[in-house]
């Protein structure tokens, strides 16, 4: 008799346990701090490529700030793995903070929101180069 009600405690026990558990959403977030030399971040007006494309477009009226994240290639294609996953990805900018991105396939972009509520955009590093300014939205070649 002393074991059932050993046993009834100790699954009362794990029940409430699991309970206080339950409060997450179910989605599954990685997290990865960003070097200084592997991101910059600026507003979408000031980046060339990105101001004149149809997702700027979209997101321009929508958004309080609009942001650009651009981040290392490397670290880019990282992202993309996880979200072909169905993970969300939290990249720590530094002194910025920490930004959860999410995959939106209708945009086909990576679209986050920073501790301020604005629109951070992640796209990959351009090299420096005549298509950074003339509007060529060809991503460089790794080697």
């Amino acid at each position: 008799m002393k074991k059932l009600i050993l046993a009834l405690l100790v699954l009362c026990g794990v029940m409430t346990v699991n309970t206080e558990k339950a409060h997450a959403n179910g989605a599954v977030v990685v997290f990865l701090q960003v070097r200084s030399e592997e991101y910059f971040l600026t507003s979408a007006i000031r980046d060339k490529m990105f101001n004149n494309s149809s997702l700027f477009e979209v997101l321009e009226s929508s958004a309080n700030t609009l942001m650009v994240a651009r981040i290392d290639l490397s670290i880019y294609r990282w992202v993309a793995y996880c979200a072909a996953n169905n993970y969300d990805v939290a990249l720590g900018f530094g002194q910025y903070g920490k930004i959860i991105f999410h995959y939106y396939p209708t945009l086909k972009a990576f679209i986050g929101f920073d501790s301020n509520n604005d629109t951070v955009v992640l796209l990959p590093q351009v090299a420096h180069s005549r298509s950074t300014e003339d509007g060529d939205d060809t991503l460089p070649v790794a080697n």
